[in-house]
């Protein structure tokens, strides 16, 4: 039996317990205010997979979703962003597979007022316990709740106090209070996806296409800066600098939808931003990875390591501060603003082609250079030919995420998935390229004592080769990943979608 909650106001109350003294005797009980902070990460991982987090003076509380007893409740001081922070295993299990390297970030406070009841019947038994919660929404607004606790015995009881509250005029809520709280306050629960969630209609031309998906892309950009400023977590930056290349790839590759002298220009004001940022992604992705790399090598050489990984960190520090300046400077808000100004005013009929005939060409010609190309790969090309590749299957897979809603979606997400083992592939590929690149300078152009010269080539050597032998695998492994790309299956795919195999 869980408890169950309804909006109510200062005359519903009242006619919710005339109601009740006609059945039952209420005895009034205790009274106490609470402070309640929820917590959630900015992309909402918590309340996607129905749970709820939050603090009370008292405790940490995750909770699922309606149900009647936390999930987890104990003590906390203060609330750490990361699951790997927390010192309850509970706590560390259920937060690893649900936010991830995502930090928990405090939405709003709450001040609740309780005031409870207890309800008797006529051989002054409890048969039920209630509770009116008030709170101020804002200055001048409260808001009431009815909260009615059946007891285990008295589920009879219980539902007759519930029809009581809905006689009552108390509108009885769907989901947590928790939310409804939240939205009370004018914050919107899963209104942030990183994902590129635009919904086109096939009778838009591509210009109309290409300015929605272009405004949903800014309103990424946008909604990220703070994150990166206040470095919460890596993700802010991962988000914002997705949001950038794609909006670069889609001025670049769908040329029809704006004039030339606009795409130049602002393909150009994004690839400067973008260049500013790379540097400072790349460290992020090495801190992130750093236990793997430890994984790779024996104990013994930990220590060499560790060298690294403080200069990393060091690095790292220094660019996000460098780039945090940058994109709080007036050039770059003025460059932002002009491109939402250009975004609101471009003219809708700039082409009139049906943005769907323009996909499916784009896609089918995307498509057969990345098949043409990768059948000319050998144990002899460069590796500058898998690079190559790889870059027109980032391209591809930005065509597919674009226009993905013109089409049928079990279809299209096959194709994205295929795609996306090849990918990972040729990803990874160049991934160990640029590890190997970069520790090679850093061993050849880092100093110190002789013994920790000694170390740190211990340690260094020792990754590269366990990288490079990784390489050749992931080598040998492109064959069996391009093959099952350029399956008859596939090909069946995109001409059954897009017109061409």
């Amino acid at each position: 039996m869980r408890a169950r909650f309804f909006k109510t106001d200062d005359k519903k109350s009242q006619g919710f317990t005339l109601l009740v003294e006609q059945e039952f005797e209420i005895e009034r009980a205790s009274s106490h205010e609470t402070l309640i902070t929820p917590y959630d990460t900015f992309d909402w991982r918590l309340h996607n997979n129905e749970y709820y987090a939050y603090v009370t003076p008292s405790s940490f509380i995750i909770q699922k979703s309606l149900a009647q007893s936390p999930s987890i409740e104990h003590e906390v001081e203060d609330v750490p962003r990361f699951w790997w922070e927390f010192k309850d295993e509970d706590t560390r299990a259920l937060l690893k597979n649900i936010t991830g390297i995502r930090a928990l970030l405090p939405l709003t406070t709450f001040k609740i007022h309780e005031q409870r009841y207890q309800v008797r019947n006529e051989d002054e038994k409890i048969v039920s316990r209630y509770s009116l919660l008030t709170h101020a929404a804002n200055d001048s607004e409260s808001q009431s709740y009815l909260l009615i606790k059946p007891l285990k015995g008295y589920a009879e009881e219980g539902d007759l106090l519930c029809a009581m509250a809905k006689e009552s005029a108390m509108h009885e809520l769907s989901g947590p209070l928790l939310e409804e709280l939240i939205r009370a306050q004018g914050i919107h629960p899963g209104d942030y996806n990183s994902k590129l969630d635009v919904d086109l209609s096939k009778t838009q031309t591509i210009t109309e296409a290409v300015l929605v998906i272009l405004k949903h892309l800014l309103s990424t950009i946008r909604s990220n800066i703070p994150g990166i400023i206040q470095d919460y977590d890596t993700e802010f930056l991962h988000d914002f600098r997705v949001a950038t290349r794609r909006t670069r790839a889609c001025l670049s590759q769908i040329k029809e939808a704006f004039p030339l002298e606009a795409r130049k220009k602002y393909n150009a004001d994004f690839k400067q931003i973008a260049q500013q940022c790379n540097e400072l992604r790349d460290l992020d992705v090495y801190l992130l990875e750093r236990q793997h790399y430890y994984d790779l090598l024996p104990q013994h050489l930990h220590k060499g390591l560790d060298q690294y990984f403080t200069y990393i960190k060091r690095r790292r520090n220094n660019q996000q501060k460098k780039f945090s300046r940058l994109i709080q400077t007036e050039d770059f808000n003025s460059m932002l603003e002009d491109w939402e100004a250009f975004l609101a005013n471009a003219p809708l009929n700039a082409n009139s082609t049906p943005a769907i005939e323009v996909a499916k060409s784009h896609i089918s010609d995307r498509f057969r250079k990345i098949i043409k190309r990768g059948r000319k790969i050998t144990d002899s090309s460069p590796d500058e030919a898998l690079h190559s590749l790889r870059i027109d299957c980032k391209k591809l897979r930005y065509l597919l995420e674009f226009f993905r809603s013109l089409f049928p979606a079990k279809q299209m997400d096959k194709l994205i998935m295929q795609l996306k083992g090849f990918q990972n592939n040729l990803g990874e590929y160049n991934d160990l390229t640029m590890q190997q690149d970069n520790l090679s300078i850093y061993l050849e152009h880092s100093g110190g004592s002789t013994q920790r010269k000694q170390l740190r080539t211990a340690a260094i050597g020792g990754l590269l080769t366990v990288l490079n032998n990784r390489q050749n695998e992931v080598r040998e492994e492109f064959y069996l990943r391009f093959a099952e790309f350029d399956s008859g299956q596939v090909h069946s795919l995109c001409k059954e979608l897009f017109g061409k195999g």
